[in-house]
């Protein structure tokens, strides 16, 4: 029969040849059996950064905590199941701490449904893996004094670029009323405004409402804004997470 002619290994299959020897190198020396599904060390000892709020809420409603991480515990621990599993219906707060929650596993969640049927679906990764220390546990050890000492530390703030109308401002905010202040810092370039809110739950859905700004009133600073609504401490449901409709 005729000879099948090979193709010449160019730079880039040699470069890739070459990296996929250094992996099974490595895995050899380490003991991996299959080097394409490992799990990183850090992602299955993950330490989790637990905010202020979570903690609160975790002190508040220990029981429901509870019940969240023995689901979870149960859906990781399923190798065999679904990648994916639809909580039952929860309160809009209920649900802020699921997602919070979710991301110290590495799950991801989103929120589907319509009033009463409001539920949140959870996905799970390669790469998710229960803490090494629980919610619960770690509540557990912290005093109230504790907590506001995090909270101190913690800020959830929108920059604003220019303010001509505070009053129009205030007007927007009105579903956040006690939940934020105004800030103002003198600077040799003029004033810095910015608004600095209680958690981030308010920051984000705020961030979401005010968009870019009242034309001629204010403006928020568009990387500001951004960088709230990806922010993962505490995710809650103000971070694009809610849809009507679950994805077939």
């Amino acid at each position: 029969g005729e000879e099948v002619a090979q193709l010449d290994c160019d730079a880039s299959c040699i470069a890739a040849q070459q990296a996929e020897a250094r992996t099974q190198q490595l895995a050899n020396a380490f003991g991996v059996e299959n080097p394409s599904q490992h799990v990183a060390y850090w992602d299955k000892n993950r330490t989790p950064t637990y905010s202020a709020e979570l903690l609160q809420e975790a002190q508040k409603s220990p029981r429901f905590v509870e019940e969240v991480e023995a689901t979870f515990a149960n859906f990781l621990g399923n190798k065999s199941g679904s990648q994916r599993l639809a909580l039952r219906p929860m309160t809009r707060s209920q649900r802020a701490i699921v997602h919070s929650l979710a991301e110290q596993y590495g799950i991801t969640s989103q929120s589907y449904g319509q009033d009463s049927s409001r539920h949140v679906m959870l996905y799970k990764a390669a790469t998710s893996s229960i803490p090494n220390r629980l919610l619960t546990e770690v509540a557990a050890d912290k005093s109230k004094q504790d907590i506001r000492q995090i909270r101190e530390m913690e800020t959830f703030d929108l920059q604003l670029l220019d303010l001509e109308d505070e009053s129009s401002l205030h007007g927007m905010l009105r579903e956040w009323a006690g939940e934020y202040e105004l800030k103002r810092q003198r600077q040799t370039n003029g004033e810095q405004v910015w608004i600095r809110f209680s958690s981030l739950r308010p920051l984000q859905e705020a961030a979401h409402s005010l968009a870019g700004g009242l034309r001629g009133k204010f403006r928020v600073d568009s990387k500001s804004a951004a960088a709230a609504m990806v922010r993962g401490e505490n995710g809650g449901e103000g971070s694009g997470r809610d849809s009507a409709v679950p994805p077939a």
